[in-house]
C-alpha cells in the first residue's frame, strides 16, 4: 500500500513539473502581444549568446527537466549541468535536453508506460529521434507513428532558431 501511494506521489510529481514547465513556456508567449510567433521573432532578432555561460533561470530549468526523466537518467544534475557548460554551444545542449526530457515525459504520460524497461527505450528512442533531426532528418513523413511523433514533439519543444543553427545541425564528411 505504501509503495503503491509512493508510485501516485511520484506521478503526481512529474505531472506538476510537466505542467509547470509547459505553463513557463505558455505564460512568456502570452506576455508578448503577439504570443508565440512575436516571442520566435524576438529570440531571433535577440542574437541570444548560444555559447555564453547558463543563467539561474536556465539552472532551475534543468532541474526540473532531470525531475522528468530521474526514472531512467542515471547522471547527475551535476554532471548534466557540466556535460551542458562543456559544449561547444551550451544553450543549443541545454534546449536539446529539455526538448530529450519534456518529449519523452509527455509520451510516457500519453502512453501510459510504466514498464520500466520499455520507459528506458522510449528515452532511448527519444535521442535517436534528436540525433537524426541533427543529421538533417526533419520529414515528419518518414518513420512509423511513434517516431514522427517523437520529432513532431521534439521540434515543438525547441526554438525554431536552432533547428537551422549550424551549432546544432551535424555532417559526415
Amino acid at each position: 500500500m505504501k509503495k503503491q501511494n509512493h508510485e501516485v506521489n511520484k506521478m503526481k510529481l512529474r505531472i506538476f513539473l510537466l505542467g509547470f514547465l509547459m505553463t513557463a513556456s505558455l505564460a512568456h508567449a502570452q506576455d508578448v502581444p503577439e504570443g508565440r510567433a512575436a516571442m520566435r521573432a524576438e529570440s531571433r532578432s535577440a542574437a541570444v549568446d548560444l555559447r555564453g555561460p547558463l543563467t539561474a533561470q536556465e539552472r532551475e530549468r534543468i532541474a526540473a527537466f532531470k525531475e522528468l526523466v530521474r526514472d531512467v537518467d542515471t547522471k547527475s544534475l551535476q554532471q548534466t549541468v557540466r556535460e551542458i557548460e562543456s559544449a561547444e554551444y551550451p544553450r543549443i545542449e541545454f534546449y536539446m535536453q529539455e526538448a530529450i526530457a519534456r518529449t519523452y515525459a509527455d509520451i510516457v504520460l500519453q502512453e501510459k508506460v510504466v514498464d520500466q524497461k520499455q520507459k528506458e527505450w522510449l528515452l532511448s528512442m527519444v535521442m535517436i529521434n534528436m540525433a537524426s533531426l541533427q543529421f538533417g532528418s526533419s520529414k515528419d513523413q518518414s518513420g512509423n507513428d511513434l517516431n514522427r511523433l517523437i520529432r513532431r514533439k521534439l521540434k515543438s519543444y525547441m526554438p525554431p532558431e536552432i533547428l537551422t543553427h549550424p551549432g546544432f545541425l551535424q555532417v559526415l564528411e
